[in-house]
């Protein structure tokens, strides 16, 4: 049996949890969705009464936002459903993804690839600082915004669960170093370690299988233009990090022209929700939308100032280093 699952507990959110579930329902009409939320199930209820196979549940996991996954994850399990398909709230889907997440055997794992400019592999340095035997290291970093996990998994998600309930993830600040970032850190922790080196991972490779759209520069310039010769762009699109309904991002250029906030106008009518974040009021983003209806293309010109930007800015720290390690002799 399969079911797709997903939490929120942030109104904020709300926008993006509905687009997800809107793009889901459309490509799998039959499947089971399981709604967690702990604070905003009602307006869930209400609105998703259209969609039958919409099934909202009180979550009382301990912890909030991303933490909680695994536990969702594990309590699918318990629902009978021996493969789960995990979606974060700020994804939409382009077409159907059974082939790209479920083609797959049952023990093979399927995360995403992390955006180019996110945090690195960085070997086994995640793995080490949980005090893990090493067992092998990946070339890419664990995305864990789209995932899908098996009852042969179980295993690795329960161990999942307790390292993110443990004092050593909890006890972190702000300042929170690699190996607990965030869950999806202490997921590729274990991967990295010998007990789980056994498990086959399959990454949904950026640009091509996922767009990870943070900002201007997540869904790089590169990506957009290997993968031009597709018709469309990719299965999954990801609003990850600002979204661009954040009062602070609306008619920015990298929100009026990322290629999430084209899919979201698909579906504004929908939403019941205040839709003027979807609209283009600058000029330079309608100049970009007439010289081509392909999102991908439009945004290429914020794409590459943005990751300028980014790389200068990672420059100047390494050349600030330098320097003070020069005066410092």
């Amino acid at each position: 049996m399969f079911c797709i699952c997903t939490y929120e507990d942030r109104d904020h959110v709300i926008i993006g949890l509905k687009l997800m579930l809107l793009s889901t329902v459309r490509y799998f009409p039959n499947v089971p969705i399981y709604v967690y939320c702990k604070s905003c199930e009602q307006k869930i209820i209400s609105w998703g009464a259209r969609f039958p196979s919409i099934k909202v549940v009180a979550c009382d996991a301990e912890g909030g936002g991303w933490d909680v996954k695994p536990a969702v994850i594990l309590d699918a399990m318990d629902r009978g459903y021996d493969e789960v398909l995990w979606l974060d709230s700020d994804l939409i889907l382009t077409r159907p993804v059974d082939a790209l997440l479920r083609g797959h055997s049952p023990g093979v794992l399927v995360v995403a690839e992390e955006y180019k400019y996110g945090m690195k592999s960085y070997g086994y340095q995640r793995t080490v600082g949980w005090r893990l035997a090493k067992g092998r290291t990946f070339r890419r970093s664990v995305n864990s915004c789209a995932m899908r996990a098996t009852s042969l998994h179980k295993s690795l998600i329960e161990t999942w669960k307790n390292f993110i309930r443990s004092n050593e993830y909890k006890k972190h600040g702000s300042n929170r170093p690699i190996h607990v970032f965030t869950d999806q850190d202490v997921l590729h922790a274990l991967l990295g370690s010998r007990d789980f080196a056994e498990v086959p991972v399959h990454f949904l490779k950026r640009g091509r299988d996922i767009a990870q759209c943070f900002q201007g520069h997540g869904y790089t310039t590169f990506e957009r233009l290997r993968y031009l010769y597709r018709r469309d762009l990719p299965p999954i699109v990801h609003a990850q990090g600002p979204k661009p309904w954040y009062s602070e991002n609306v008619h920015t250029l990298w929100s009026e022209l990322s290629p999430y906030t084209d899919l979201a106008r698909e579906y504004a009518e929908q939403l019941d929700e205040d839709n003027s974040w979807m609209e283009v009021h600058s000029r330079i983003s309608r100049f970009l939308r007439s010289c081509s209806s392909d999102p991908r293309v439009q945004g290429i010109p914020v794409a590459a100032c943005a990751e300028l930007g980014v790389i200068w800015r990672r420059n100047l720290k390494r050349i600030s280093k330098v320097l003070r390690r020069v005066r410092g002799v």
